[in-house]
């Protein structure tokens, strides 16, 4: 290793760390409903454990020596755990791609409840069905569906509540203002 290019290379990482936490704080995260449990690790690290519908999903973890002892590694336990976080919301998302639900909609009988047909696709298993969301419980089932599908209903249905539809004053106002550019 050259002089200096230990410098370079924990300045790339510092600049990627940084770009990371910008990008999280100025893009919209979606409120994906999940939480992350932090415990200690072996030998000092670092464990945390992603959960949905009250079960965990995924687990990330780091040693302790990437922030512990040397300074010149450049890394604090926040930025780790920022990082293994990041990981986590990342896996949450590629496995919701596995998920195909149709648009979920009111049931007739009671208008809190909301259903959805759904294919769950899992390496070499596909599952097709129907899944629940309960507005009034902020329950999901049935239960004996795998985690991920119900977590996605879940999601879904509190983004087709909470989306905001344009007002028929903005749609006017935007059509006007295509118009006349």
């Amino acid at each position: 290793m050259h002089p200096g290019q230990h410098e370079v290379d924990d300045r790339a990482v510092e600049r990627r760390i940084k770009m990371k936490a910008l990008e999280r704080n100025t893009r919209p995260v979606p409120a994906l409903l999940y939480d992350v449990r932090e415990s200690d690790g072996p030998e000092g690290g670092l464990l945390l454990g992603l959960h949905a519908e009250g079960k965990r999903i995924a687990t990330a973890r780091a040693r302790a020596e990437p922030w512990s002892g040397d300074e010149r590694l450049g890394w604090k336990a926040a930025d780790v755990r920022a990082l293994l976080e990041e990981a986590l919301v990342g896996y949450l998302m590629s496995q919701y791609a596995k998920v195909d639900l149709a648009p979920p909609v009111r049931s007739p009988a009671d208008g809190r409840r909301f259903v959805s047909r759904y294919v769950y696709r899992d390496a070499d298993d596909i599952s097709v069905g129907l899944v629940w969301y309960d507005a009034s419980s902020s329950a999901t089932g049935p239960d004996d569906l795998p985690t991920i599908v119900r977590s996605k209903m879940r999601f879904e249905v509190h983004r087709k509540l909470t989306e905001k539809r344009p007002s028929a004053l903005g749609v006017l106002l935007r059509i006007l203002d295509e118009m006349s550019s």
